[in-house]
């Protein structure tokens, strides 16, 4: 009986530490994931600001916001008027987003391609929202 006891432990004790390992490497796997696709919906954008000619900060939420590089003059753009982010899938994500992700705004509707996406690491206050030279 004691045997069979014994088994029975040994047993509940492999089996709790594979399923333990299992659920480990699905945390890492997971955390690897979310840390590597960094994305938003373009129309969660809630604010949009100027930084200079070839920088646009876009603002998600409260703490999250988005610094975007365009080759083409972004002070072009009408920030008077509504502006729109667009991507082919509707997600935008950290990194080269070169001719998927564009930004439109002004009487015309022009189309301005953005180069790359940053997250930013420490967002600007919402109290800074409402500076000069932003539109949303």
């Amino acid at each position: 009986m004691r045997r069979l006891t014994v088994l029975a432990i040994c047993a509940a004790l492999a089996i709790g530490g594979a399923v333990s390992a299992s659920h480990a490497e699905d945390q890492q796997a997971s955390a690897a994931t979310s840390d590597g696709d960094d994305c938003f919906r373009a129309f969660n954008v809630r604010r949009y600001a100027v930084i200079d000619d070839h920088t646009v900060r876009v603002r998600v939420s409260p703490r999250r916001s988005y610094t975007l590089t365009t080759s083409e003059n972004a002070a072009d753009l009408d920030w008077g008027r509504n502006l729109s982010l667009s991507s082919d899938t509707g997600w935008v994500c950290v990194g080269d987003v070169r001719g998927a992700v564009y930004i439109t705004g002004g009487d015309m509707g022009n189309r301005y391609g953005i180069d790359t996406v940053v997250r930013d690491p420490h967002p600007p206050p919402e109290a800074d929202a409402d500076s000069a030279g932003e539109a949303g």
